[in-house]
C-alpha cells in the first residue's frame, strides 16, 4: 500500500511540473496572438490616390506596436518606390534582398563598415522612429516623387505584425555648390601652382524650410586645360567621382596616391602651359543635383617641406639647469617646478665656447623639444605670428599641409611607449635608414619630452611629411651635449671674462688685458685661460644668429664656467655698458655649483645693481651681500653729477679694512691720461648698507694740497680735489666687500682694478686666490 501512494505521489508531480512549463507558452494548448502596429505621427496617407499634397522629402515618422499576450521589441522598415520595387535613402543605405534596412546587431563593432562581410548586422531595431529623406528627383533633377513607407513589427516570440504603408509625395529645391580650399589649407588656391597633393572642402547650401542643408554626398571630376579647351584624357581625368559612403562626404583628397591621381601640369620658366580644373556638384538628401562649382590650379612637382626645430622654443628643466626668474619678455607659460628654494624655471640650451648646445645633466633633466616646418610662423619663430603656410627650403610657399612628423633620436627611430615604432609607426627608407612616424593630430606631433639621457653628445632628427607624400629631404637636425657636473673639489683653474670693449683712451685692450695677466703671474695651481665677452656674442648673434635664444642677455654656458675654480669678471670700461647683470643666470649655476667670483668695475656697478632691482635678480644679495635695495651701490657725487674721468676725481687709492693687507694705490701715470692729469679717478662706486664684509675703503684724495689744515677748502664743488666736507663724506666709504661662505668666495670692487698697481693687485690677489684652496 505503501508503494502504491509514492507512485500516486510521483505521478501528480509531474502533472504538476508540466502545467507549470506549459504556462504562458503559445502552443496547442495556447495560441500566440499576433502583434500589430501602427503609425503614430507622420504626413503620409494610406492610399497612392489620396497622396495629392506636396511635402518635404524629409519626414519623421513614429511607430508603435502592441502585443495582447505579450510584448513587442523589435521593428524593421523599408522604404519603396511608387511601383513596389525598393530603394536605398540616404542614411539607410544597406539593405537586405528584400529592402528591409539593416542596422547594427546590439553589441556589435560599429566601426566596421556595414558592407564588411564581417558587419554584425540586422533588419531590426528597437528605435521607434526613423528620418526618412525620401527621393524627390528624376534623374538628379528636382520633381515631386511619391514613396512608400513600410514598417512591421516582432513580438517576444519572434511572430511578425503584418506590414502597414503609409503614402508620400514628396519635393525639394535644388542645392548649390561651393569648392573652398581655405578651410583646409588656409588659403585660396584658385589660380595659385600647389604640389601633388590637396585637401578640398565642399559646401552645399539649401533653401528647403525645416531642413538642415546637409549634403548626401558630392560628385566631381578632374579636367585639365588649356584655353578652356580639354587637353589630357588620364587615368580618372574627365569621369564623374563620387565622395558617397566616406566618413566625411564634404572632403576630397587628392594626391599622386588617390584614383583619380593628380599629377602635374606643363610649366615653361616656372610658368604653367595649361591647369588643372575640378568640378564639383553636391547631391543632398533628396538625390537632387546642384549645378557645378569649379575652380582651377596649377599642379608642380618637386616641392617637399623644410623641417624646423624650433631652437628657441626648446627648454630644458634640472637641478643645474634652470632660472629662477622667469624672463618678462616670455608671451607663454614655460615649464618649471617647485623647489625647496621656490620656483625653478626652465631655460633654452646654453651655447658654449665653441658654439655648441649645451646642458649639465641631473637625474631629473627633463628637455622639451619643439619642432615645426617652414612657414608655420613669420620668421620661422614660434614666439612671432602664426601663419600656417608650408614653405620649400627656398622659400617658396605651394599650399600644401604637413600629415606627419619622423622622429630619430640618436641614429633610431624615437621610442615612444604608447605609440611603439613599429607597423605603420615605423618607416624605413630605402638607404635603410628607420625614422618613428607621428600624424599630425597626435599629441607629440611637434612636442617631446626627453628624460633619463647620458651625459654624453645626442642628435635629434625631424622631418616633415606633406599631403603629397613627400619627406623633407634635408630633415632638421640638433645635436647637443650633456656635461656632468664638476664636483667643486675638482677644479683649480682661474678663468678671465673681458667684458671690457675696447676703448682707444679710456680701455685700450691689450693695456687691461696684459694687467689682468700680471695680476696672476704668480699663480701656478692651474691654467689660466682668457675669453671676451664680445667675441661669444659675436659668435652667438652674427655667426649662429641666435642672441635670441636667451632673449639677448646671456651668452656664456654655465658647461665652460664649472671648469674653473675662479672667475675673474673684469668690466673695467667707464664709458661703455657692463654685461654682468646680463650672465645672471649662468653665472648663478656656476656659483651654485660652488663656484668663486672677482667681480671689478667701476661706476658701472650701479647700473647692474639697478639692473638686479628692475629685474627681480637675486645675484647680488644671495652671493655678494648687496641686497636689491635702493642706494646700497652709490657713486661720488655733487649737485646731480656723478665721478667720471673729467669730474670729482677723488679716489685715489683703496685702504685694507683689517689693516694687515697692503693699500692698493692708483697706478700712475696711468693709461688714461685724465688719471695721470689729476691723480685721481672719478667712477668709483662704494657700498653702503650691504651684508658682506667689507674688504677695502674708498681712499680719498686730501683737499688741495700746499696748504695747511686751517685753509682747506670747504666749499663743495666739481673739482679734482673734494672740499673738507666731500673728504669726510667718501673718505673710508666700503669700496671692496666679500662675501665667504662654505660653498663660496666672491669678491666684489668698485674700482677698476687695471687703473691701479701691478704689485700691488698682484698682492691681494694671491691673498684671494690663496683662501679659494
Amino acid at each position: 500500500m505503501k508503494k502504491t501512494n509514492n507512485l500516486n505521489s510521483l505521478f501528480y508531480a509531474i502533472l504538476l511540473i508540466i502545467f507549470i512549463t506549459t504556462c504562458g507558452r503559445k502552443n496547442s494548448l495556447s495560441v500566440n496572438s499576433q502583434p500589430t502596429i501602427r503609425i503614430t505621427s507622420s504626413y503620409g496617407v494610406d492610399s497612392p490616390s489620396l497622396a495629392n499634397d506636396t511635402i518635404s522629402f524629409q519626414q519623421i515618422i513614429y511607430w508603435k506596436g502592441e502585443d495582447s499576450d505579450g510584448s513587442v521589441e523589435d521593428f524593421a522598415f523599408r522604404i519603396l518606390k511608387e511601383d513596389g520595387s525598393f530603394i536605398e535613402t540616404p542614411d539607410f543605405n544597406f539593405v537586405d534582398a528584400d529592402g528591409w534596412v539593416y542596422h547594427y546587431q546590439s553589441g556589435a563593432d560599429e566601426s566596421i563598415p556595414m558592407d564588411d562581410p564581417n558587419a554584425d548586422l540586422t533588419i531590426w531595431t528597437s528605435d521607434a522612429h526613423a528620418t526618412i529623406n525620401f527621393p524627390a528627383n528624376v534623374e538628379g533633377d528636382s520633381a515631386s516623387v511619391m514613396s512608400v513607407f513600410e514598417v512591421k513589427c516582432k513580438d517576444n516570440y519572434d511572430l511578425e505584425s503584418n506590414i502597414i504603408q503609409k503614402y508620400y509625395t514628396v519635393n525639394s529645391l535644388p542645392p548649390s555648390v561651393n569648392i573652398d580650399t581655405a578651410s583646409t589649407l588656409e588659403y585660396d588656391i584658385a589660380g595659385k601652382t600647389v604640389g601633388l597633393g590637396v585637401i578640398f572642402k565642399f559646401e552645399m547650401f539649401d533653401n528647403d524650410a525645416y531642413v538642415d542643408p546637409i549634403p548626401d554626398y558630392f560628385l566631381y571630376k578632374l579636367e585639365k586645360r588649356i584655353d578652356d579647351e580639354s587637353i589630357t584624357n588620364e587615368d580618372g581625368y574627365g569621369e564623374w567621382f563620387s565622395t558617397i559612403n566616406q566618413d566625411d562626404v564634404s572632403l576630397l583628397r587628392l594626391t599622386r596616391d588617390t584614383y583619380p591621381t593628380i599629377s602635374a601640369n606643363t610649366f615653361v620658366d616656372d610658368t604653367p602651359l595649361d591647369s588643372t580644373f575640378l568640378f564639383v556638384k553636391a547631391v543632398d538628401k533628396a538625390g537632387i543635383e546642384s549645378l557645378p562649382d569649379s575652380i582651377s590650379f596649377a599642379v608642380k612637382d618637386g616641392f617637399s617641406p623644410e623641417s624646423l626645430i624650433y631652437v628657441r622654443d626648446t627648454f630644458v628643466l634640472g637641478e643645474n639647469h634652470f632660472t629662477p626668474h622667469c624672463d618678462e619678455t616670455i608671451n607663454k607659460v614655460i615649464p618649471s617646478t617647485e623647489t625647496v628654494d621656490g620656483l625653478h624655471y626652465s631655460t633654452p640650451f646654453w651655447i658654449d665656447k665653441d658654439g655648441d648646445f649645451t646642458a649639465i645633466n641631473s637625474n631629473d633633466l627633463k628637455i622639451y623639444f619643439h619642432w615645426g616646418w617652414r612657414g608655420e610662423y613669420a620668421e620661422d619663430d614660434p614666439f612671432s605670428n602664426y601663419y600656417n603656410d608650408v614653405e620649400d627650403a627656398n622659400g617658396n610657399l605651394y599650399y600644401s599641409k604637413i600629415e606627419y612628423f619622423d622622429i630619430r633620436l640618436n641614429e633610431e627611430p624615437y621610442y615612444y611607449a604608447p605609440l611603439p615604432p613599429e607597423s605603420e609607426n615605423l618607416i624605413t627608407d630605402e638607404n635603410g635608414k628607420s625614422w618613428f612616424r607621428i600624424p599630425i593630430n597626435h599629441e607629440i606631433a611637434q612636442n617631446i619630452v626627453l628624460l633619463n639621457l647620458e651625459s654624453t653628445t645626442h642628435n635629434l632628427e625631424i622631418r616633415a611629411v606633406d599631403l603629397q607624400g613627400e619627406v623633407d629631404q634635408s630633415p632638421a637636425n640638433f645635436t647637443f651635449q650633456l656635461i656632468e657636473q664638476i664636483a667643486k673639489e675638482d677644479r683649480a683653474d682661474i678663468l678671465i671674462i673681458d667684458d671690457d670693449p675696447h676703448h682707444s683712451i679710456f680701455a685700450p685692450d691689450s693695456t687691461l688685458d696684459a694687467a689682468y695677466r700680471n695680476f696672476l703671474s704668480d699663480f701656478n695651481g692651474g691654467l689660466i685661460d682668457e675669453i671676451e665677452r664680445e667675441s661669444v656674442f659675436n659668435l652667438i648673434s652674427n655667426e649662429m644668429n641666435l642672441a635670441k635664444l636667451h632673449f639677448n642677455k646671456s651668452v656664456f654656458s654655465p658647461t665652460d664656467l664649472q671648469n674653473y675654480k675662479a672667475i675673474i669678471y673684469h668690466s673695467d670700461n667707464m664709458v661703455d655698458d657692463c654685461n654682468f647683470g646680463l650672465e645672471s643666470d649662468p653665472l648663478n649655476l656656476y656659483l651654485k655649483g660652488g663656484g668663486n667670483i672677482i667681480f671689478s668695475s667701476g661706476s658701472e656697478m650701479k647700473n647692474v645693481q639697478d639692473y638686479f632691482i628692475n629685474n627681480g635678480l637675486s645675484l647680488f644679495a644671495e652671493y655678494f651681500g648687496i641686497p636689491a635695495e635702493e642706494d646700497i651701490v652709490n657713486l661720488v657725487t655733487f649737485d646731480d653729477s656723478e665721478g667720471s674721468f673729467l669730474k670729482l676725481q677723488f679716489f685715489n687709492k683703496a685702504i685694507p679694512e683689517n689693516g694687515t693687507d697692503e693699500t692698493i694705490y692708483l697706478q700712475l701715470p696711468n693709461f688714461v691720461d685724465f688719471v695721470t692729469s689729476r691723480e685721481g679717478l672719478g667712477p668709483v662706486a662704494y657700498f653702503e648698507n650691504h651684508t658682506a664684509e667689507t674688504f677695502y675703503k674708498f681712499g680719498c684724495k686730501e683737499p688741495e694740497t700746499g696748504t695747511s689744515f686751517e685753509e682747506w677748502d670747504d666749499v663743495d664743488d666739481f673739482d679734482q680735489f673734494p672740499s673738507q666736507n666731500q673728504y669726510n663724506e667718501f673718505n673710508g666709504k666700503p669700496v671692496a666687500i666679500r662675501k665667504i661662505t662654505e660653498n663660496n668666495h666672491c669678491y666684489i670692487f668698485g674700482f677698476p682694478l687695471s687703473f691701479m698697481r701691478v704689485d700691488d693687485v698682484k698682492n691681494i690677489m694671491n691673498t684671494i686666490l690663496s683662501e679659494l684652496d
